[in-house]
């Protein structure tokens, strides 16, 4: 048997603001909620998005790199996290969390 999984829900971004412009150190990115899974994936960006390194998780916290450039301009950017879906799960699992600013 299989157990479905809810989406994650994304709750706060630590710190809630970054610089993307500050030369050539990466910044870390940490984001709280809850259903975080050892698959789960962190988007940042509009549409897909850009997909950021996990570099430590746990079933309420996320730790990412932003590499230095990503963003090449001041902007406000989407962050969201992803849980994949498995297939023939039914009601389905998985899915995205609703997406905070940073």
């Amino acid at each position: 048997y299989s157990v479905a999984l809810p989406p994650p829900s994304l709750t706060e971004l630590s710190p809630n603001a970054l610089d993307f412009n500050i030369g050539t150190a990466p910044q870390t990115l940490t984001l709280t909620g809850t259903g975080f899974t050892s698959a789960s994936r962190v988007f940042a960006g509009a549409g897909q998005g850009t997909e950021l390194t996990v570099s430590s998780r746990t079933a309420t916290s996320l730790v990412v790199t932003i590499p230095a450039g990503t963003f090449p301009s001041p902007q406000i950017v989407q962050i969201r996290v992803e849980n994949p879906v498995t297939a023939g799960i039914t009601p389905a699992d998985g899915g995205a969390s609703a997406s905070l600013p940073l």
